[in-house]
């Protein structure tokens, strides 16, 4: 039987001078990540964040990275 991956669920979204920003949640863990979308792309910066911190990652994507020394893995959004 092949095992089920649990869902990716969108919390939040927003949008400022055409970049996309998107909170996202994997159902059934405490797994969150902010999805940040230049216009100019088709790529997406991953940002992971602990479940305390979603909302100041989701507003302030770039602040946050910088204060946790997150490093910005890019996704392609191709077939998303």
């Amino acid at each position: 039987m092949p095992s089920i991956r649990p869902r990716s669920r969108e919390l939040a979204e927003r949008a400022s001078n055409g970049t996309q920003v998107r909170l996202l949640w994997r159902q059934g863990t405490r797994q969150l990540w902010v999805e940040v979308r230049e216009p100019d792309t088709d790529r997406a910066l991953v940002i992971p964040v602990q479940p305390e911190r979603a909302l100041d990652a989701f507003y302030h994507p770039y602040a946050y990275a910088s204060l946790h020394s997150i490093q910005l893995a890019a996704e392609s959004l191709i077939g998303s």
